[in-house]
């Protein structure tokens, strides 16, 4: 089975694309999870396409803009560009 990740990109389903497919999922309990899981979908994308799709795709989602879900993607984002 396949699913769009970023910008029309075809993955199978792997952990990374389930993660993100539950960011979108009305389920709180999914989206809290994907939330905490997000050095998976980063390490997945990789840095560039982290910074140009995934933190604007967050950004469009109004739920994800509260304080404590930004201070996640920062956190993730910083340990991420530590690894590279």
């Amino acid at each position: 089975m396949a699913t769009k990740v970023g910008k029309g990109y075809e993955k199978s389903l792997t952990p990374a694309s389930v993660l993100v497919d539950d960011l979108k999922s009305e389920e709180l309990s999914r989206r809290i999870n994907s939330v905490k899981n997000l050095n998976v979908i980063a390490a997945a994308l990789g840095p560039d396409r982290t910074k140009s799709e995934l933190i604007p795709f967050l950004s469009g989602i109004s739920w994800f803009l509260s304080v404590q879900y930004l201070s996640v993607i920062i956190k993730n984002y910083m340990m991420m560009k530590m690894r590279y």
